[in-house]
């Protein structure tokens, strides 16, 4: 069962701390909490540091990590609005399908997301 948003995850340490949430903007869009260090292996060394502790990351990982362009200088993740919509098609919708898929079920869910670590989108005038 999933935690709710109010849920709050410990630190490293077992300290109560920031959370690390989760955003899930497959088919199903309940939102989930998670402490998010998985994430980390998927980064690269150098920058993994720099990832917030309450950075979002979307949901379901098995899909969307292969969205991830970097991280910003802020510790969010930055994922490719392109990359994004293609995984979308490769869940079997068209184009066009996935394109508003992805601007209403990801893009307009990031604004009920605190800005601070909400992530970044990287989109090409086709995708905008």
């Amino acid at each position: 069962m999933p935690r709710s948003r109010s849920s709050r995850i410990p630190k490293s340490g077992g300290k109560k701390g920031k959370r690390s949430r989760k955003v899930d903007v497959g088919h199903n869009l309940e939102p989930k909490v998670s402490a998010g260090r998985d994430i980390i292996e998927f980064l690269e060394e150098d920058v993994a540091y720099m990832l917030r502790e309450d950075a979002i990351v979307l949901e379901p990982r098995s899909q969307f990590n292969e969205c991830i362009a970097g991280i910003t200088d802020t510790g969010v993740l930055v994922y490719s609005g392109q990359k994004c919509i293609d995984s979308f098609i490769k869940q079997g919708m068209d184009e066009d399908e996935a394109i508003e898929f992805f601007h209403y079920n990801t893009l307009r869910t990031m604004d009920y997301v605190q800005k601070e670590v909400r992530p970044v989108f990287l989109l090409a005038e086709r995708d905008a």
